[in-house]
């Protein structure tokens, strides 16, 4: 093989490597966009619930943010004294 010859089997094998890994990287976006979109409704739909439960049960909700929150402040406080 000639020096030429050479060169444009490399060129051609450059291009179809580029067009390989732009192929992979747009598909990569659309997996990416597909897991935000369904993240993000799986978000919303959560948040949702939780109003929900809020606006239904708001005595029980308040109690359990108050264990929640005398849990976190046990736990810093042993945490700092360390």
């Amino acid at each position: 093989m000639s020096n030429n010859n050479v060169l444009k089997e490399a060129t051609k094998k450059f291009a179809a490597s580029k067009e390989a890994v732009v192929s992979a990287i747009d598909d990569g976006r659309s997996v990416v966009k597909q897991i935000t979109k369904r993240t993000t409704r799986t978000v919303n739909d959560l948040l949702d619930d939780a109003v929900h439960n809020i606006k239904r049960y708001p005595l029980g909700s308040i109690m359990v943010a108050l264990g929640v929150g005398a849990l976190v402040g046990v736990v810093i406080g042993r945490t700092a004294r360390r």
